[in-house]
């Protein structure tokens, strides 16, 4: 194996402007010393809210950057693949002012911007759309103004980067967003070398053994990616209506190998191998965000979805005896339509109704060795109903539904059903400790 001492280059500027609403009238006043304590947690039985100080701010430079400067002792923070996940394995959910956070955003997040970070288990607001385990950012806001951030970072030995373009505006209720960003890969001679002992019995009882070595001799693969984002953001206190288009392009023209093959025995010829791949890849997308407050404690959450995939790729495969070509065409379209409603009675108590479907059209052409045309359909379905309970230092949600699916391949339909349950209890022993007990109680019951 090869060693490699990794070189990372990174750079990032940052261009500010922030206005807020102009006063009529300056008084000015002498004030003496103030010097005031704050408490930089406060945790109830299902959520935890910590301040960032000034020196956790200063160092981050996103929104990973300050979620590991806090460290905050519910989740883990890896900086290199940007994952947060819970102490017992489980991914947590990134939200920016109760809003999914795209990678684009987190890397653009101005942590001098960030007023809160909450952590929050199984949260019944409909905006989280039942994430169980959710960090929401919360920013302060402006009535005009904006930023803009250009970030980058390179390896050079490694052979690989991406860079970052991001501006936000806002002006009154309304908040534009716009992100372009690339990430390339150029690597060399880097793969895998595979060792297969074949073992076969013999006339006599005795056990015939054969290896067989693959053994790389070249390699290279090479790839790069450009996504744009845009978003508009209307905001008032009952009412936020959210949409996002979203377009990620992605072209590998290597990813190839070659070497050799090796035998121990004399039965099977030596000889050499080529693995060659490239591929393309478009992928546009919109998503709809829309909140509203009914009133009288009635909360309606709506996320409309379209996507649209189309790949291409072409792989040979050469040795000595066999010679393998895949050249492939796929189109798939993704729709989704949730509902969640919400409803909250004397402060403690929560009902939560969700609704959920999906439909899904997917089309591969093949050709090469092989010719085929598989058309693969799926409707999906679900919906619940959950009862929570929020008193003091005391959280307990109970959930039952059903999930449901129908597919179709090439004119076969099969289908399935499942009624589903779920009980979450959680207690906090004091400002800073709480336990959930049991850790998960879930039953699936399958007719």
């Amino acid at each position: 194996m090869v060693k490699k001492i990794l070189f990372f280059t990174m750079l990032s500027v940052n261009l500010v402007a922030f206005a807020d609403e102009p006063t009529d009238t300056i008084k000015t006043q002498e004030l003496n010393e103030v010097v005031v304590e704050a408490q930089m947690q406060r945790t109830t039985a299902n959520s935890t809210t910590y301040y960032p100080d000034r020196n956790s701010k200063r160092a981050a430079q996103n929104a990973i950057d300050l979620l590991n400067q806090m460290n905050i002792p519910q989740i883990n923070v890896n900086p290199v693949s940007g994952s947060v996940q819970t102490p017992s394995g489980d991914d947590v959910a990134i939200f920016i002012d109760m809003e999914p956070a795209t990678q684009e955003e987190k890397d653009a997040l101005r942590p001098e911007d960030v007023k809160k970070v909450e952590y929050l288990m199984f949260p019944s607001d409909p905006r989280y759309n039942h994430e169980k385990y959710v960090i929401n950012i919360t920013l302060r806001h402006y009535d005009y103004g904006g930023y803009a951030k250009l970030s980058g970072t390179g390896n050079v030995l490694a052979g690989s980067g991406s860079g970052l373009a991001y501006a936000k505006m806002a002006y009154k209720r309304m908040t534009y967003d716009i992100s372009v960003n690339d990430k390339y890969t150029d690597r060399h001679n880097t793969g895998d070398e595979q060792i297969q002992i074949f073992r076969f019995p013999g006339a006599n009882g005795d056990v015939n053994e054969i290896t067989r070595s693959n053994l790389l001799d070249y390699s290279r693969f090479q790839q790069n990616q450009i996504g744009a984002s845009f978003r508009a953001k209307y905001t008032t206190e009952k009412v936020i209506l959210s949409n996002s288009i979203y377009f990620t392009a992605q072209n590998t023209p290597h990813s190839d190998n070659n070497g050799r093959l090796l035998f121990s025995s004399d039965l099977f010829q030596d000889g050499t191998y080529s693995n060659t791949l490239n591929s393309t890849y478009l992928y546009p997308r919109w998503r709809g965000n829309y909140y509203f407050d009914l009133g009288r404690d009635f909360k309606l959450n709506v996320i409309p979805s379209l996507f649209y995939e189309h790949t291409k790729y072409k792989r040979l495969y050469s040795s000595n005896d066999a010679n393998i070509l895949t050249d492939a065409k796929e189109n798939a379209i993704t729709g989704e339509l949730q509902f969640q409603l919400n409803k909250t009675f004397n402060n403690h108590h929560t009902l939560d109704i969700n609704l959920l479907g999906i439909y899904y059209y997917d089309k591969v052409d093949y050709s090469g060795n092989t010719s085929a045309s598989p058309v693969f359909n799926q409707f999906a379905y679900g919906g619940f109903l959950g009862y929570g309970f929020n008193k003091g230092n005391f959280y307990g949600q109970l959930v039952g539904g059903f999930a449901g699916e129908s597919n179709k391949i090439s004119g076969v339909r099969t289908s399935s059903f499942i009624p589903l349950a779920e009980l979450n209890v959680q207690y906090a022993f004091n400002w800073k400790t709480q336990a959930r007990m049991p850790p998960e109680a879930k039953v699936c019951l399958t007719p």
